[in-house]
């Protein structure tokens, strides 16, 4: 049992690391579990305590010896989990393979948490092994006698680095992990402490402004402090609409996302007419419009969806127009007419929808050519590479062309991959990429191909679905990619394949609904993934 343990974990790490695993320690041992969470069930079967617990760190450098000292060894038996900093130095310190073997042999392999911190996970994918961060103990199974196999391990890691989980999510996702919580659980409250915060700053920020009408000299003190405030809840409005943003689409929460985008426009409505607001103050409030509509339209509101499109266009062009060579004001009105595109298209308006992507796409081109390594440039033309193959082909129209847009969706998604590794969303957009490929295949009657190409995409889904089991937005893909692939084992007479598929992806699709009930896309794949196995059925299925 969890309370048998004197220290909650203990934490290895090459003492170049030093620095970080003091911070963590710090962190760790400091936070503090949301009290609606406190003695609720964890799923180690015991209680959920107010605080993680004692965190056991060894201080000096370990002596020039061929074991581990006494102490060491003693804290190992005395704690639950084990934290592993892991970085080229800490996969190349003995030490810190042993104490991952002494810890392996009193408890298995499934309480070793392992925080990423630089370098890369596996050389054996490609990457220099100079650079490879796990130390073998952590990559390598441990065998009946007490020493590693060739079996390879799978370590269950928060990744510390920008390009991963970053920092603050990194670090609930450990907490998550030594707790027994949900990582969604502790990302709503991060999420309620931040918006208490902008609260306050907003608030402040009124005040000042108040106080502006005062006395000339209370002006402009007042002045500048608004100025302060401002800025910085600017800063945390700008961390809403990116990593908390993603965070919270990661775990499939479009209720939360909601509530964090009407607090930052509860910021804008208090900075009187959007009119006179900066052109950067102006162009964030238009990624929250934008935002908030996307939203929308999850949750099944597409009127006032496409309402917030509009406004967000409107915004875009108007400062496109007094800057119309700055590459980040054609970006936007790019993206602008972009979304009101898909709007369209999603409510089946081809005809409506074509000429917006066509529009878009040229607007883009100063800013995506061939040598482009602007990372969101680049996604902005894959994507409307991708909108019109999907296009061309749903109106079975111009298809050699909707070929090339294909391919060329996939050759841009390789180039972002290549600039961004780490980066998860691109694998997963490069993904259906993969799959529409297989769409134009079967389009022009390659049936075979079009299978091989769909199930190319669905094998990725599977292996990123494995590897982030928590992750709904990988299990949405899967259930999408999903039921693609079964359409097309259908239309081949293999109706016993294809609801086998089925029935997997309505287990899936049955089980985001219940984490999300108000959340019209996943009820609306559900739905739809019920009618098709009743087809199947009739036509056969067992």
């Amino acid at each position: 049992m969890a309370d048998t343990y004197r220290y909650k974990a203990f934490i290895s790490y090459s003492h170049n690391d030093k620095t970080a695993a003091n911070r963590l320690l710090k962190d760790i041992e400091n936070y503090r579990v949301p009290k609606r969470l406190v003695g609720e069930a964890a799923t180690n079967g015991t209680r959920i305590p107010d605080r993680v617990g004692h965190i056991f760190r060894d201080r000096d450098e370990l002596p020039a010896a061929e074991d581990l000292t006494a102490e060491v060894k003693k804290a190992l038996t005395q704690s639950e989990f084990m934290i592993v900093l892991c970085s080229p130095a800490a996969a190349a310190s003995r030490w810190v393979n042993r104490e991952i073997i002494e810890f392996k042999k009193l408890t298995g392999e499934r309480r070793i948490l392992s925080v990423i911190l630089s370098g890369e996970p596996f050389a054996s994918k490609g990457n220099a092994p100079e650079q490879e961060c796990f130390p073998p103990a952590l990559r390598f199974k441990l065998g009946k006698r007490g020493t590693l196999t060739t079996e390879p391990a799978e370590p269950l890691a928060a990744d510390f680095r920008t390009a991963g989980d970053g920092p603050r999510r990194g670090r609930l996702k450990l907490a998550a992990g030594l707790l027994g919580i949900g990582l969604d659980a502790l990302i709503e409250r991060d999420l309620q402490r931040k918006m208490r915060r902008v609260m306050a700053i907003t608030a402040a920020s009124v005040i000042a402004m108040i106080g502006m009408a005062s006395l000339t000299y209370e002006a402009v003190t007042a002045r500048q402090a608004a100025e302060h405030h401002r800025n910085e809840a600017e800063g945390l409005i700008e961390y809403m609409l990116t990593d908390l943003r993603q965070t919270l689409f990661n775990v499939g929460r479009i209720d939360v996302m909601a509530k964090v985008n009407e607090r930052a426009m509860d910021y804008y409505e208090h900075q009187g007419d959007p009119e006179k607001l900066s052109a950067e103050s102006r162009e964030r409030r238009a990624r929250i419009l934008r935002a908030m509509g996307v939203d929308d339209d999850g949750l099944g509101n597409q009127d006032a969806a496409r309402a917030k499109f509009k406004e967000y266009l409107r915004t875009a062009r108007d400062l496109w127009q007094v800057d119309p060579e700055n590459p980040e004001r054609i970006y936007a009105y790019s993206v602008g007419i972009h979304q009101l595109g898909y709007a369209d298209y999603m409510d089946e308006n081809l005809e409506e929808a074509l000429p917006q992507f066509e529009k878009a796409l040229e607007v883009l081109q100063p800013i995506v050519g061939p040598d482009s390594e602007n990372g969101r440039y680049l996604r902005q033309a894959a994507l409307l590479n991708s909108s019109l193959c999907a296009t061309y082909i749903k109106k079975s129209y111009r298809l050699d062309d909707a070929g090339v847009f294909c391919q060329d969706t996939i050759e841009l998604g390789e180039r972002l991959i290549a600039l961004e590794p780490q980066n998860p969303k691109l694998r997963y957009e490069q993904n259906f990429y993969i799959s529409w490929l297989g769409e134009w295949l079967a389009a022009t009657g390659k049936n075979e191909e079009a299978l091989a190409k769909i199930q190319e995409a669905l094998d990725l889904s599977n292996r990123m679905v494995s590897r982030e089991p928590q992750s709904k937005r990988w299990q949405e893909q899967n259930i999408e990619l999903s039921r693609r692939y079964a359409k097309h084992l259908s239309r081949q007479s293999k109706s016993g394949k294809a609801l086998e598929y089925l029935l997997a992806a309505r287990k899936t699709a049955r089980y985001l609904v219940k984490t999300d009930p108000s959340n019209s896309y996943w009820a609306g794949l559900l739905e739809d993934l019920n009618t098709l196995i009743k087809k199947e059925q009739n036509n056969g299925g067992s």
